[in-house]
């Protein structure tokens, strides 16, 4: 969860949310596009082309999730689209600001909420630990033998 982008660091996120939070602006809530294989299904000789599938889509109303071109067709044929998508729940904000090499931002929002929770707990416990010689954060390790007793 590191790099030069602070985007790339879940501090970032946490910050970013908090003080979102301050200002109580209104988060948009929607779904996000994990995964999508549609399967088109035309009259035979019939050639499917996919004219636009983005890589990143949030999914409010009315979004095209993917469009596509079925050659040759005439009035009257009968076309079947079946999505195959599955869409986690999302923060636009998530979705707007997440630079490519943040590679953690495109894993469920569960997973990358855990890891930020983990990568908090790291940090407050160390700083807990050095303060005050113990620590309540279960993602701390204090026993092991390269760690910097006081």
């Amino acid at each position: 969860m590191g790099g030069d982008d602070p985007k790339v660091r879940g501090i970032y996120w946490l910050n970013h949310f908090a003080r979102l939070d301050r200002h109580r602006e209104l988060r948009i809530v929607g779904g996000y596009l994990a995964e999508a294989n549609p399967i088109v299904h035309a009259k035979p000789g019939s050639v499917v082309t996919f004219d636009r599938m983005d890589d990143e889509i949030f999914v409010e109303d009315g979004t095209v999730i993917a469009s596509f071109t079925v050659t040759p067709w005439q009035e009257g044929d009968e076309v079947e689209a079946n999505p195959q998508m599955g869409i986690d729940i999302e923060l636009k904000d998530f979705i707007l600001g997440r630079p490519p090499e943040a590679e953690w931002l495109r894993m469920p929002i569960a997973q990358r909420l855990f890891l930020i929770e983990t990568v908090i707990h790291s940090e407050v416990g160390r700083l807990e630990y050095d303060c005050l010689h113990r620590t309540r954060s279960k993602y701390l390790v204090t026993d092991w033998p390269g760690f910097n007793k006081p």
